[in-house]
Protein backbone atom coordinates (compact mmCIF):
# COMPACT_ATOMS: atom_id res chain seq x y z
CA UNK A 1 0.00 0.00 0.00
CA UNK A 2 1.04 3.49 -0.87
CA UNK A 3 1.54 5.86 1.44
CA UNK A 4 0.09 9.71 0.71
CA UNK A 5 3.99 10.82 0.44
CA UNK A 6 4.56 7.76 -2.14
CA UNK A 7 1.21 9.18 -4.19
CA UNK A 8 2.66 12.56 -4.62
CA UNK A 9 0.96 13.95 -1.46
CA UNK A 10 3.35 15.04 0.96
CA UNK A 11 1.31 17.03 2.52
CA UNK A 12 -2.56 16.10 1.60
CA UNK A 13 -4.46 18.87 3.33
CA UNK A 14 -7.23 16.81 4.26
CA UNK A 15 -9.96 19.06 5.23
CA UNK A 16 -13.41 19.55 4.54
CA UNK A 17 -15.41 22.71 3.82
CA UNK A 18 -19.31 23.14 3.52
CA UNK A 19 -20.83 26.17 1.32
CA UNK A 20 -23.78 26.83 -0.81
CA UNK A 21 -23.54 26.80 -4.78
CA UNK A 22 -26.53 28.70 -6.66
CA UNK A 23 -26.43 28.32 -10.87
CA UNK A 24 -23.94 30.48 -12.68
CA UNK A 25 -26.53 32.59 -14.49
CA UNK A 26 -28.01 33.54 -10.84
CA UNK A 27 -28.02 37.32 -10.95
CA UNK A 28 -25.22 39.12 -9.06
CA UNK A 29 -27.31 41.14 -6.59
CA UNK A 30 -29.35 37.97 -5.55
CA UNK A 31 -26.36 36.03 -5.23
CA UNK A 32 -25.18 38.82 -2.56
CA UNK A 33 -27.98 39.13 -1.00
CA UNK A 34 -28.02 35.30 -0.25
CA UNK A 35 -24.33 35.95 0.50
CA UNK A 36 -24.56 38.40 3.20
CA UNK A 37 -27.90 36.57 4.56
CA UNK A 38 -26.03 33.41 5.04
CA UNK A 39 -23.17 34.61 6.79
CA UNK A 40 -24.84 36.88 8.99
CA UNK A 41 -26.74 33.22 10.03
CA UNK A 42 -23.22 31.15 10.03
CA UNK A 43 -21.41 34.05 12.01
CA UNK A 44 -24.45 34.06 14.60
CA UNK A 45 -22.87 33.00 18.15
CA UNK A 46 -25.54 30.89 18.72
CA UNK A 47 -25.08 29.06 15.69
CA UNK A 48 -21.54 28.26 15.19
CA UNK A 49 -20.61 27.39 18.86
CA UNK A 50 -21.53 24.29 18.49
CA UNK A 51 -19.41 23.45 15.43
CA UNK A 52 -16.24 25.01 16.50
CA UNK A 53 -17.15 23.18 19.90
CA UNK A 54 -16.10 19.89 18.01
CA UNK A 55 -12.98 21.59 15.84
CA UNK A 56 -14.85 22.68 12.56
CA UNK A 57 -14.05 26.69 12.47
CA UNK A 58 -16.96 28.80 11.46
CA UNK A 59 -15.61 31.32 9.05
CA UNK A 60 -17.95 32.31 6.11
CA UNK A 61 -16.46 33.88 3.02
CA UNK A 62 -17.21 35.67 -0.29
CA UNK A 63 -18.36 34.51 -3.58
CA UNK A 64 -14.74 34.96 -4.96
CA UNK A 65 -13.17 33.57 -2.48
CA UNK A 66 -15.18 30.72 -2.27
CA UNK A 67 -15.26 29.87 -6.14
CA UNK A 68 -11.04 30.23 -5.54
CA UNK A 69 -11.41 27.38 -2.68
CA UNK A 70 -13.30 25.16 -4.99
CA UNK A 71 -10.90 25.75 -7.89
CA UNK A 72 -8.17 25.16 -5.50
CA UNK A 73 -9.29 21.67 -4.02
CA UNK A 74 -10.32 20.80 -7.84
CA UNK A 75 -6.98 21.29 -9.22
CA UNK A 76 -5.40 19.63 -5.96
CA UNK A 77 -7.48 16.17 -5.64
CA UNK A 78 -7.72 15.85 -9.74
CA UNK A 79 -4.21 14.84 -9.34
CA UNK A 80 -5.50 11.89 -6.76
CA UNK A 81 -5.95 8.47 -7.74
CA UNK A 82 -9.33 7.98 -9.69
CA UNK A 83 -10.14 5.51 -6.79
CA UNK A 84 -9.33 5.56 -3.26
CA UNK A 85 -10.64 2.75 -1.21
CA UNK A 86 -10.50 3.60 2.82
CA UNK A 87 -10.65 0.25 5.04
CA UNK A 88 -11.54 1.01 8.34
CA UNK A 89 -11.16 -0.84 10.93
CA UNK A 90 -14.06 -2.83 13.23
CA UNK A 91 -15.35 -0.26 14.82
CA UNK A 92 -15.25 2.05 12.42
CA UNK A 93 -12.81 4.94 13.88
CA UNK A 94 -9.84 6.37 11.37
CA UNK A 95 -7.41 5.90 13.51
CA UNK A 96 -5.65 2.93 11.40
CA UNK A 97 -7.24 3.76 7.86
CA UNK A 98 -5.41 2.21 4.88
CA UNK A 99 -5.80 3.27 1.28
CA UNK A 100 -5.44 1.11 -1.83
CA UNK A 101 -6.41 1.14 -5.14
CA UNK A 102 -9.29 -1.49 -6.39
CA UNK A 103 -8.51 -4.43 -8.64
Amino acid sequence: MMTFKEQGFAKPGLGSWLGVVVPAKTPPDVVARLNADILEVVRAPNVKAKPEETGFPVTGISPDEFARVISADTAKWSKAPDVWVVTLPRGGTMGGYASKSPP
